[in-house]
This record gives C-alpha cells, sequence and structure tokens, in this order.
C-alpha cells in the first residue's frame, strides 16, 4: 500500500487498506484464537480460515461457530482504531505492521470480555443469548469462573432432622458434580428472571425447590452436562506457521 505517512484518510484509502490487510489481521486473529485454546478441532480451524479468506467477496459463512462474533468485533474494531487517526504516520515502515498487530491483539482482548463483565452481565449473556453457539460460550465462561463459588453454596444444606440430613448431604455429595452442571445449564437458564440476576438468591431457590428429605430427583443426579467445565486442550495445526506475528513481536 503507498501512501505517504502524513497523508489524510480518505474513503478510497481506507478501501484500499482494508483489501491490503484484511487477510493479515484475519491470519492474526486466528494465531490468538488459536494461542489461547479457543479452537476445538482441525474442522472448526479450517472453516474459520475459510471465513476469513472469503469475507471481502462477500460470501462469509457466520453460523458455524461462536468465534465468528470475535473475529467480527475484532475486524470492525481495528479498523475503527486505525481510521480514528487523522494520519497513517504510525501505520508506516518499519514499525508499522507491529503497531497494526498491536491493535489487533488490543481488540482480541477487548472482544473477549472476560475482564470486563461483570457476574450480572455475563449471567445476562448466558440467558438472552438467541445463538446457540453464542450461548454456550458464554455457559462455559461463566461455570469457569463462577463454579466453585455454585459448587459450594450447593453443597450447603437446609435444615433438617440429623438421620435425613445426613442421608441428603451424602447424595448430594456423590452427585455434585451432575448438580452443578444440572443448575448453570437448566436451573439458571429457566429461573434466572425470578432471581431479579441475583446469583445467591437463584442458589437459594434452588436448594428450597429439590432439597429434601426425600432426597433429589434422579433427573438432576444423573444429568450429564452439554458444556464441558473446561475449554478444549489448544489445538496444534500444520497451519499454525500461517499465522505468526510479526518479527520480533511477542505473542
Amino acid at each position: 500500500m503507498r501512501l505517504q505517512s502524513t497523508e489524510r484518510w480518505t474513503e478510497d484509502l481506507k478501501a484500499e487498506f482494508i483489501r491490503t490487510y484484511d487477510r493479515r489481521i484475519g491470519q492474526w486473529v486466528l494465531h490468538l484464537l488459536a494461542q489461547y485454546g479457543m479452537i476445538s478441532s482441525a474442522k472448526e480451524l479450517s472453516a474459520l480460515r475459510a471465513h476469513v479468506e472469503a469475507r471481502l467477496r462477500g460470501a462469509a459463512s457466520d453460523s458455524f461457530s461462536p468465534l465468528v462474533d470475535i473475529i467480527s468485533d475484532v475486524y470492525v474494531q481495528t479498523y475503527q482504531a486505525v481510521f480514528r487517526e487523522r494520519t497513517r504516520e504510525k501505520l508506516a515502515p518499519p514499525d508499522g505492521e507491529r503497531y497494526l498487530f498491536g491493535i489487533v491483539r488490543h481488540q482480541f482482548f477487548a472482544a473477549l470480555g472476560k475482564d470486563e463483565l461483570s457476574e450480572k452481565e455475563l449471567l445476562d449473556r448466558v440467558v438472552q443469548s438467541k445463538r446457540p453457539q453464542t450461548r454456550e460460550s458464554h455457559l462455559r465462561e461463566a461455570k469457569a469462573r463462577l463454579w466453585e463459588r455454585v459448587r459450594d453454596a450447593l453443597l450447603c444444606l437446609p435444615v433438617l432432622e440429623a438421620e435425613n440430613a445426613q442421608l441428603l448431604y451424602e447424595q448430594i455429595d456423590r452427585h455434585i458434580d451432575a448438580i452443578t452442571h444440572y443448575f448453570f445449564e437448566r436451573f439458571l437458564v429457566e429461573r434466572y428472571g425470578s432471581a431479579h440476576g441475583a446469583l445467591d438468591r437463584l442458589l437459594e431457590e434452588f436448594r428450597r425447590a429439590y432439597y429434601r428429605a426425600e432426597g433429589i430427583p434422579e433427573e438432576i443426579l444423573r444429568y450429564r452436562a452439554q458444556v464441558p467445565r473446561r475449554p478444549h486442550v489448544r489445538l496444534i495445526s500444520e497451519h499454525e506457521h500461517e499465522f505468526a506475528s510479526p518479527e520480533g513481536v511477542d505473542s
């Protein structure tokens, strides 16, 4: 892209910049997704690579993975950050590509939102997300952040006679993982509104509903999780070398 560093952005220059760097930005985002263990299979990686390649042709599919939302957010915010500068001085050689990668990396972490969402905002997204893939992504994050707190709360018993309390505690202790997954995947989604976004209130409602002397319903005890608590192991791909960051830039 031939452009004087002090030249102001015009619509034509913006379009030329996008044509020049759109694919490269996408490769950097894929590199970061792989580096942080967010790509779950070779099939998903291949589909995401095809998405990046097809963007400028207007032929990109966006329904196969929740990671597409992250990629799209990074593209939009990166271009906005670049074009907010009155000139392209910071993008000029020899350090321009390093600067651009820094923007992409910053926007990648902003798109994840892990350090920005409050507990209520995260739970709101779990319940309100329309796409199953997006809901699953937020639910996985909720489990990662809140699992121990929810598990400890679910191990607390209501006031019962000593004999009944012991039987119930043994049942809860034996099946605590299934109970906790059920709470996140079924009870939270179905009853969140009644608790007005308060997790502690929702936990109390769960105990009142199901912690009885006669035991917890078998449906809960035998519940099989649909969303794993931990993310997939990082994918190591033969294509990973294609997503290298600019030389000398820590990734």
